[in-house]
């Protein structure tokens, strides 16, 4: 007669039913710990995606609630703090982390002489603001200008998150990271929703939203102090966070420029109902950009100290999953672009549309080198990464200074396509060039699931 398992055995329904929980549990388990690459980047991608539904909520809330108009003033009054700290960086979030990998005993003096060279560059940011500005903003009324000059005392804030949320990663704290990551947008979600329920949003109002909403890196700042106990800095560990950060420096103002200055010309050449347009169409796109800033994210401090075979196989495997999942993203938005825009930001910002659809081209391009020039990061070659970035700044700014004037929001969008285009082939031919490899495959195989799957279950 044949013989009846018991429900428990693992063969039977009832074990393999176990067995698919504890499987599912520890991988849950796995990517809330944070400890491996994968399941970093897997936290910090849902971290990304709740930050996504914010923006997506603050982004309706305020066009909808302002209009054309009152978003291209709140662009005005925001641009500025996030442009002048991010040219003013001296490389510091990327030298965090590459120091602290390479010197652990030495985090309480690197950590010290951040938090000084931050205080310090955030004074020099705002004071550099509140003297441009009124040159920058002519396109706009006195209100707004004398306005967006009290905002850059916030400066020193928005330089203190990178920072902190980088020495963060590098000391394995990647959960608190991703924590402050959300309460931040959520906070200021909140705050606005607040605003326009009482009647008293403006974009003054609403800038100044945006600045409260910052408050939770003041958490990030007491985790650290207390998990590396900052000193006075030593002349040494000056120099060596200034070191590395001056070679990299250009790698983080080049990107807060090619980031920022289509915003920036558009700011100075527009009217503020263009403005307002073309800042709903770039947030749009740049949602996009959830997978390719949760991988680079995890991708530099999990590969500051491995080989350069180990550093190239990691980044192309980072590379071709980020290209297919912003691929699959970026063809929803490109089909249904225009009803989106309907849907969440009005009648008024239907006109975003064409622009939008070109961006989504430039995010997919964008998200290939974001992913990419990790390789010449963590070899330690972060010069390499400031000179394809400068290479397409220089074209992208002399673009934009003649397209935009004369063919408005698609002059701007086809600027920034021509730009990511060239960075693109230019980091393909310094692999060769430069790390004497190959650069990585870019699409998507078969035995990348296998491998994603190895490094989710590793330790």
């Amino acid at each position: 007669m044949r013989r009846i398992a018991p429900v428990d055995e693992p063969g039977s329904w009832r074990g393999r039913a176990r067995s698919a929980a504890s499987s599912a549990g520890s991988a849950a388990g796995a990517v809330a710990s944070g400890k491996t690459g994968a399941s970093a980047a897997l936290q910090t991608m849902l971290s990304k995606s709740l930050v996504l539904g914010a923006n997506v909520v603050t982004g309706i809330l305020t066009a909808r609630a302002l209009g054309p108009t009152g978003r291209g003033e709140l662009t005005a009054l925001n641009v500025g703090p996030a442009l002048l700290a991010g040219i003013l960086t001296l490389g510091i979030p990327s030298s965090i982390v590459y120091n602290f990998k390479r010197s652990p005993e030495d985090r309480a003096q690197l950590l010290g002489a951040a938090l000084l060279l931050c205080l310090m560059l955030g004074c020099a940011s705002a004071l550099v603001g509140v003297w441009l500005l009124p040159y920058w903003l002519s396109e706009f009324s006195p209100d707004v200008v004398r306005a967006a000059q009290w905002f850059m005392l916030n400066a020193p804030i928005v330089l203190l998150m990178p920072v902190c949320s980088r020495a963060l990663e590098a000391s394995g704290v990647f959960r608190l990271s991703n924590t402050v990551r959300v309460l931040v947008p959520t906070g200021t979600l909140a705050l606005l929703a607040g605003a326009t329920a009482l009647g008293w949003l403006s974009p003054i109002r609403a800038a100044l939203c945006y600045v409260l909403g910052g408050a939770p890196v003041l958490w990030m700042i007491v985790r650290l102090w207390r998990l590396h106990r900052p000193t006075l800095p030593s002349l040494g560990a000056l120099r060596r966070l200034t070191g590395f950060g001056l070679r990299s420096y250009g790698i983080d103002a080049l990107h807060t420029l090619s980031r920022q200055i289509d915003q920036v010309i558009v700011v100075g050449v527009l009217a503020a109902t263009l403005v307002g347009i073309y800042a709903v169409g770039l947030s749009a796109a740049r949602l996009l950009n959830v997978v390719q800033e949760s991988v680079v994210i995890v991708l530099f401090p999990k590969t500051a100290s491995k080989s350069p075979t180990q550093v190239v196989a990691a980044v192309g495997l980072a590379c071709r999953w980020t290209l297919a999942l912003t691929f699959v993203l970026g063809l929803v938005v490109f089909a249904f672009g225009p009803g989106l825009l309907r849907l969440m930001y009005g009648e008024r910002f239907v006109e975003a549309a064409p622009l939008l659809r070109l961006l989504v081209v430039d995010v997919l391009l964008a998200s290939a080198v974001a992913v990419l020039t990790q390789s010449f990061m963590s070899l330690g070659r972060p010069g390499v990464v400031a000179l394809l970035q400068g290479a397409g700044l220089m074209l992208a700014v002399p673009l934009m200074l003649w397209w935009v004037p004369e063919h408005g929001l698609m002059g701007a969008g086809a600027a920034l396509l021509a730009s990511t285009t060239v960075r693109l082939l230019s980091v393909l031919i310094c692999y060769p060039l430069v790390l004497g490899l190959r650069p990585p495959w870019p699409i998507l195989r078969p035995a990348d699931v296998g491998a994603l799957c190895r490094r989710l279950r590793s330790n």
